[in-house]
């Protein structure tokens, strides 16, 4: 028995992640539903490199498998390979894999500004939903994480921080001021960057709907390619449908795919196909496993920042120039390390080396001419035949001084 683990249920849909959507999709096409389970766990520290969706291949060893690519590789190289492709020409595959990194590539970033970056949608949607998902304090913690990433990624498209800045004071600027300067035509300026935002939004949206526009258009079946589904398919569904299904205060993104009523009409079609006979499922919340691999994952991640070895497994298995930069990063983050280590230690060795030059050495030698000053002491005391008394005092020849 396989088991899927996933992002759980939301929007009507059995996942709210499209990695995930994507993944269900793909094995409901390939296998029979008895083959394999699907498991809402919403949490990634589950599988060993943090990512979902996760396949756990449970024989004949346990075996964590993820990501969709992975996913699919996984399948095409048993010995008896499962392919959704077979039956499709080396073309036809080649404009697959093609159509399948467009979507990802600009579907993405216009994801992260509807769900996580628009503060409305965030709060009234987003941020609910996933708290609901996990136990605490991930319910606190994991919400905001992700929302942070989704703002780094969309970062250069140059509208995340304008979204923060919205309608924002100016710092010092008193209330009658601020009356003041919208009079004279502050809140027009506002309006106008709001407008230049939502044309961008729009010009952003476009990228990524024309081009599968004209491709169901071109298509002379229900699929993309044609009368047989393909990987596109389902990385189309997964994406098209977490912009299309949400019921967002601001629901640019939704509203723009509906009016491209043919894509509309090919995502919830695909929905019917491609989903059929999966189960919403409830989340299965399991304080033990999230809070315990918090531990373990956050021990992990500051002996890596320590050492370096975390830049070592960033770089590998991406573009060799991507890789070459990212292992140079890696070896300066480990010389700064062994340069932080080494100063320390310089300054532990020095600090000890002058306590005992001017401190323990001193003491020790006060304790000698202490010891030296009292055996003279002592010595004039018998050569001139004194005594002293219980008190202390000087007694000479049986009279008390």
């Amino acid at each position: 028995m396989l088991e899927l683990h996933v992002w759980g249920p939301g929007f009507g849909l059995p996942s709210i992640d499209p990695q995930c959507l994507a993944a269900i999709a793909y094995l409901n096409l390939l296998l029979p539903r008895s083959e394999w389970k699907l498991v809402p766990s919403s949490n990634p520290l589950l599988s060993p490199n943090k990512q979902l969706p996760a396949l756990l291949v449970t024989s004949p060893r346990p075996v964590w498998i993820s990501g969709l690519p992975q996913i699919v590789a996984y399948f095409s190289q048993l010995p008896s390979p499962l392919d959704l492709e077979a039956d499709l020409t080396p073309r036809e595959r080649a404009t697959s894999l093609a159509l399948s990194a467009l979507i990802q590539a600009r579907a993405q970033p216009i994801i992260d500004l509807a769900l996580w970056v628009d503060r409305k949608n965030y709060a009234a949607v987003t941020r609910p939903l996933i708290a609901g998902m996990l136990p605490w304090p991930m319910s606190w913690i994991e919400p905001g994480t992700r929302r942070v990433a989704a703002r780094e990624r969309v970062s250069v498209l140059g509208m995340a921080k304008e979204e923060e800045k919205e309608r924002a004071p100016v710092i010092g600027e008193t209330v009658g001021e601020r009356a003041v300067r919208e009079a004279e035509g502050g809140a027009n300026v506002a309006r106008r960057g709001e407008i230049g935002r939502e044309l961008a939004l729009k010009r952003v949206l476009a990228e990524l709907v024309e081009p599968l526009l004209k491709q169901v258009l071109m298509s002379d079946g229900p699929f993309l390619l044609g009368e047989v589904p393909s990987v596109v398919d389902c990385v189309a569904l997964g994406y098209l449908s977490c912009l299309l299904m949400p019921e967002c205060p601001n629901d640019w993104a939704g509203e723009g795919l509906r009016k491209r009523e043919r894509l509309a009409a090919y995502v919830h079609d695909m929905r019917a196909r491609m989903l059929q006979g999966v189960q919403v499922g409830k989340v299965e919340k399991a304080d033990l496993p999230w809070l315990g691999g918090v531990l373990v994952d956050g021990f992990k991640r500051t002996v890596e920042e320590w050492t370096g070895k975390k830049g070592d497994e960033e770089w590998r298995d991406e573009d060799p120039l991507v890789e070459e930069k990212k292992r140079k990063a890696a070896m300066a983050r480990r010389r700064e390390w062994w340069k932080s280590v080494a100063f320390v230690l310089a300054g532990v060795v020095g600090m000890g080396t002058y306590v005992v030059w001017s401190g323990i050495v001193a003491i020790g030698h006060v304790e000698d001419e202490e010891e030296e000053a009292e055996e003279e002491h002592m010595k004039d005391t018998v050569v001139r035949g004194d005594e002293e008394d219980e008190d202390g005092d000087i007694v000479r020849d049986g009279h008390e001084e």
